[in-house]
């Protein structure tokens, strides 16, 4: 029989060593850290070294989570996937992004946890050059 869960806060076992904050993608040897490119499942919840439990909170849960953020970050703006599992601004360079939410709190710098509401997470936005 399969298992299913009613919160929004699930565990797994990390596959390699994970911070508080980063957003995860699961596969089958456990948590690994998304890249820039995913929006992953959620966001880990506490330091985990690999093969360690780890705490998971699923953007399909109620309510706001704390991110990584990858740089300064105002409240109201757009935040985006960004290498290392954190979270991050619009980039300016040609691509296309991966939404995760709105910033529900200001940050300063890269590494500090950044309150986010995951509105619309998953939605691209694309940035093109001059004359595209």
């Amino acid at each position: 029989m399969m298992s299913f869960k009613d919160s929004g806060y699930v565990p797994f076992t990390a596959a390699e060593a994970l911070e508080e904050g980063q957003r995860v993608v699961l596969r089958e040897g456990g948590l690994l850290v998304a890249d820039a490119t995913q929006a992953g499942i959620g966001v880990n919840r506490f330091a985990a070294e690999s093969g360690a439990p780890a705490g998971v909170a699923l953007w399909n849960k109620p309510g706001t989570m704390e991110v990584l953020a990858a740089g300064p970050v105002g409240i109201g703006q757009a935040v985006f996937a960004a290498a290392g599992g954190a979270v991050g601004t619009l980039p300016t360079a040609e691509g296309a992004y991966t939404q995760i939410g709105v910033a529900v709190t200001a940050c300063e710098e890269a590494g500090d946890l950044l309150e986010v509401c995951p509105v619309q997470s998953g939605k691209t936005e694309t940035v093109s050059g001059e004359g595209a």
